[in-house]
């Protein structure tokens, strides 16, 4: 059910690269780019597409988030109100994300239920034990690693797929020629998916040779 928000999102991204940058090639930041598709993607997707615009946090920020989440200690742990520059530069990335985190999270609220998004089953869910729907607190964190997570190996793999294409014409032309075959200029959908074999063994050899992890 979610094939049509990521193909109708990936649509508008291109079409968003085209208006920026006009016919004929032209360079970008690729990673930054995916980053930001896959993050509307997941947005759109788990969140629906009305709140595409409330999170509003900088991609740079989720980035940093992710790399603070995922950092090891090196043995010596400072408490978090030491004012050292990783402790200020945690804080205010916390800060940023976590506005967005409740923004996404008081617009979820106005919204009637059974809109088919995750965050309204979060929203209108219950404990098991204590028969209470989650607290802000909870949801914030539930909606923090949907944002942060939820996107970051995919553009991490995207990245990569466009590296590992470039110098090799005769991939990308084989890729090109089983999507026309297939699609035939309309969008992909869910039933495609096995019918586009080489395409998924490109990007299973991309995963083996630079995993996003």
């Amino acid at each position: 059910g979610l094939t049509a928000a990521m193909a109708e999102t990936g649509r508008h991204h291109l079409d968003a690269l085209r208006a920026a940058h006009g016919p004929g090639p032209f360079t970008l930041d690729v990673h930054r780019d995916m980053v930001k598709l896959t993050l509307d993607v997941v947005t759109v997707a788990l969140f629906g597409r009305e709140l595409l615009g409330v999170a509003d946090v900088s991609y740079e920020a989720l980035g940093t988030a992710l790399e603070l989440v995922s950092t090891t200690s090196n043995g010596v742990v400072l408490p978090a109100w030491v004012p050292t520059p990783a402790n200020r530069r945690f804080h205010a990335t916390l800060e940023e994300v976590e506005g967005a985190v409740y923004r996404v999270i008081a617009a979820g609220r106005q919204r009637p239920p059974g809109d088919a998004t995750l965050l309204s089953m979060l929203l209108h869910s219950t404990d098991a034990e204590t028969g209470r729907p989650l607290t802000d607190r909870e949801l914030r964190d539930e909606v923090f690693t949907l944002l942060v997570a939820g996107h970051e190996t995919t553009a991490l793999t995207l990245t990569w797929l466009f590296t590992l294409l470039d110098g090799r014409p005769e991939v990308l032309a084989a890729m090109r020629a089983e999507v026309d075959a297939v699609l035939g200029g309309r969008e992909p959908t869910f039933e495609d998916y096995p019918r586009l074999p080489f395409l998924r063994q490109v990007v299973d050899e991309a995963l083996r040779l630079r995993g996003p992890v």
